[in-house]
């Protein structure tokens, strides 16, 4: 799945957490460092596939732990407008 990060959210790295705030609506969300690397790695790639990867070739842990995780996370970030979410073939996600 390709991702495309909302340009209202602004990410930022405070200790061992990002912080996403969507400027649009004064909302803050947190993140743990796992999950904020999942992020970066989805903004960078813009890609669901290669950010999966690169978890899995970073993370001591079973590959398809880390895929469910990161489409939770995926799932929650889209439901939350941080992300737009579309198909290979440039279809939204709802």
């Amino acid at each position: 799945m390709k991702v495309r990060a909302n340009p209202d959210v602004i990410a930022r790295i405070v200790g061992e957490r990002t912080i996403l705030i969507d400027s649009a609506i004064g909302r803050c969300f947190g993140l743990d460092a796992v999950g904020g690397r999942m992020w970066r790695l989805l903004v960078e790639y813009e890609s669901t596939e290669p950010a999966l990867d690169q978890l899995v070739a970073e993370f001591d842990a079973d590959a398809s732990v880390i895929a469910r995780d990161l489409k939770k996370l995926v799932d929650a970030l889209s439901r939350h407008n941080l992300i737009a979410v579309t198909s290979k073939s440039g279809r939204r996600r709802k």
